[in-house]
Order: C-alpha cells, then sequence, then structure tokens
C-alpha cells in the first residue's frame, strides 16, 4: 500500500520521485511548524512566502532524477524503432513521444497554476503589521501565463493523441490481425449492434452501451465475430437523478457452433456482476470453484459441457486470466471476456512502442487462443 501510495506502481517511472519530494516538503513543513510552534497564520505566512520556492527546488529536483531515466527509455526505444527499418513505425514512435512529453508539461503547468493560484488566494486577508500583503507581479504573471500554456499545451496534446490512436490501429494492430487472420475486416470505430449482445442473455439488464474495434475473421478456418464493448446500469439515486455504473468492459466473442442440444446452456464465472445459476455441479473441481452453470436441468447442461468442453474453458479463463462468462445458444457461442479495452494505444505512462507492441502481440495472441481452446467439437 505504501509503495502504491509514494507511486512506485505508477505507468510513469517518474512519478515516485515527485511523490517522494511531495512527502518529504509536507513533512518538513509539518515539523518545523512543531518545533517552532506556529500559529495557523504564521504556518501560511510560511508557505506562501518561502513554500513555493522550497517545494519548487524539491520537485525539480524529483522531476530530473525521474526524467532523466523515462528519457533514457525513450531513446533506447527510438534506436529499437530505427532497427526495425520501418519508416511508419519510427514515425509513430516519434508521436508517442511527443504525447508523452506534453502530458509532462502539461502536468509542469498545472503546479504553476496550482501554487500561484493559492498564493493569491491565501494573500487575501493577510496583512504583516497592520499592512496587507501584497505579493509581486511575477506571482499574477505566473498565475496568467500558466492558464495560457495549459491552454495551448492541452490542444496540442488531444490532437496528437487521437493522431497516435489512429496510427497505432493501423500499423500495429491491424498488421499485426493481417498476419495470421484470412477474410479479415476490421473496424475500429464500429462496434457489434448491442441487439447482439443482448440476444445472449450474458446480462440480465443494461441501460448504456457502447464499443468499438469490430473484427471478423476466419482463423483455421473458423469464423468468429468480436469487438470491445462497455456496458453501463443506470442506478437511481434517492433525489431521483440517475447515475451509471459501469457493469462489464471487454471483448465480446460470438462463433457459429453446431451444438447437440437445442436448450440453452450459460457457463457464469462467479467473478462477474450478473451471475446466476442452477448450482449444477461437474466433476472438475476446477471448473466447480470459478463457473457457475445455468441450464435447465443437469441433463441438459452436460449434453454440451462434455468433460473435454469443461476442460477447454478452463484451459481458454487460465490462459486469459480474467473473467468470462458463455452462453450456448441458437447454434452459437456468446463469449464475454473481461479484459478491459484491448487493442488501445496506450498514452499514459513511459512505456517503450517496443513493449506496447508487445502487449498488442500478447492480446492478439489470445484472440487465436480463444479461437482453438473455445471453438469446442
Amino acid at each position: 500500500m505504501i509503495k502504491r501510495v509514494l507511486g512506485f506502481d505508477s505507468p510513469y517511472s517518474w512519478m515516485k520521485y515527485l511523490r517522494i519530494a511531495v512527502l518529504s516538503f509536507v513533512l518538513f513543513t509539518a515539523l518545523l511548524s512543531t518545533i517552532l510552534d506556529w500559529h495557523f497564520v504564521e504556518l501560511i505566512f510560511f508557505i506562501i512566502i518561502f513554500g513555493p520556492v522550497l517545494f519548487g527546488v524539491t520537485v525539480l529536483i524529483a522531476v530530473l532524477t525521474g526524467g532523466i531515466r523515462s528519457g533514457k527509455r525513450q531513446a533506447r526505444s527510438l534506436k529499437e524503432s530505427e532497427a526495425s527499418g520501418s519508416v511508419e513505425i519510427l514515425e509513430l514512435d516519434k508521436i508517442r513521444i511527443k504525447v508523452q512529453s506534453l502530458r509532462f508539461f502539461i502536468g509542469m503547468a498545472i503546479a504553476v497554476v496550482v501554487i500561484s493560484g493559492t498564493m493569491v488566494s491565501c494573500s487575501a486577508g493577510v496583512s504583516i503589521d497592520g499592512e496587507p500583503l501584497e505579493l509581486s507581479i511575477g506571482v499574477y504573471a505566473a498565475l496568467i501565463g500558466g492558464i495560457v500554456l495549459l491552454l495551448i499545451l492541452l490542444g496540442k496534446y488531444y490532437q496528437l493523441k487521437i493522431l497516435y490512436n489512429e496510427s497505432f490501429k493501423k500499423e500495429i494492430v491491424e498488421k499485426e490481425l493481417n498476419s495470421f487472420l484470412i477474410n479479415m475486416e476490421f473496424a475500429p470505430h464500429q462496434a457489434l449492434d448491442q441487439s447482439v449482445v443482448k440476444d445472449s442473455h450474458l446480462f440480465t439488464h443494461f441501460d448504456l452501451y457502447s464499443g468499438n474495434d469490430l473484427l471478423t475473421a476466419e482463423y483455421k478456418n473458423r469464423r468468429f465475430t468480436q469487438s470491445d464493448i462497455c456496458l453501463h446500469k443506470a442506478l437511481k439515486d434517492d433525489d431521483g437523478s440517475s447515475t451509471y455504473s459501469k457493469i462489464f468492459m471487454g471483448r465480446f466473442m460470438i462463433f457459429d457452433y453446431d451444438a447437440i442440444s437445442n436448450e440453452p446452456v450459460f457457463v457464469r464465472d462467479n467473478r462477474m456482476a450478473d451471475k446466476t445459476g442452477n448450482d449444477i455441479k461437474t466433476e472438475l473441481d476446477t471448473f466447480n470453484k470459478i463457473f457457475s452453470i445455468d441450464a435447465a436441468d443437469a441433463t441438459t447442461a452436460f449434453r454440451i459441457l462434455t468433460p473435454q468442453v469443461q476442460e477447454g474453458i478452463v484451459l481458454a479463463s487460465e490462459k486469459l486470466n480474467c473473467p468470462m462468462s458463455l452462453a450456448f445458444l441458437n447454434d452459437k457461442i456468446y463469449v464475454a471476456i473481461a479484459n478491459g479495452d484491448s487493442f488501445e494505444a496506450t498514452s499514459k505512462g513511459d512505456a517503450t512502442l517496443t513493449e506496447q507492441r508487445e502487449r498488442i502481440k500478447v492480446e492478439i495472441q489470445a484472440v487465436a487462443d480463444m479461437v482453438e481452446t473455445l471453438y469446442l467439437k
């Protein structure tokens, strides 16, 4: 927990240095206030006059330390992209680094605005020997300049982020998919119709539906369709207004399946929100720990869920390492995998492009594994 609070789990390698610096400044101020027995007004005065300088120096040291380490990673990433021999990959990596650099400078601009704004707010009503405290023109210039700079940086950041996301899908995701799929159609801005998701009966109810990365393709003569989807359910507040709670975010896949029985059978992961089941137990303990079976009766369930099928589902679950539910009905297998929004570029953090490409390869391999292990015979 301490490591998480201090930023050791942050996607930004320099964040731990920054948080440790901020914590050190707070502890130093608190200790100094205790030793000198300051009153509240004296503490505020110290923060206004000396705080920005001490805090700024502390943060600067932390940012430089972490920034140098992050910069070395980005330099290594550019060398790896150059070594790939692809002009498109190299250009994509340059855009990624620009996006990450802009995020860094946006953070610095926010810090300037917050510090200078706090000084202006705290100085109101503060007096020294009966005279009102007057801040230097530099404080007001920092506040106004910081706001203007922040707006400019945000505009450029979102422009480049959209470009990077679009290029990432085209140069990384689509090319990796094409390397092993045939008759592929990939539409990053489209998704399965929500009626298809409702037809699966894997989710009892949802009020908001969205999705992307619609993919239809063949792998080893098996045709499948999938897209990422996100489902929200409306919650009524006491005042009658509605808030929305996310109930699922992940991959939704559909396979054609020549079922032995026309009776629907559902395999629901016990970790997912819409968990139901008839408490039908199998002879496979591993299966029983993870899944609940929803069917008219045990006989109906085991016509489809043979021992080989159960083992295939458990194997797929172990490979994916995330909640997964299935529905066998209408000569199809519907699979809901709660693995978040896959195939996406990562603009947060300072992960290199090579690291992101490897992550996408793992996610795409999961598609192939799913076809092999879940296209049950």
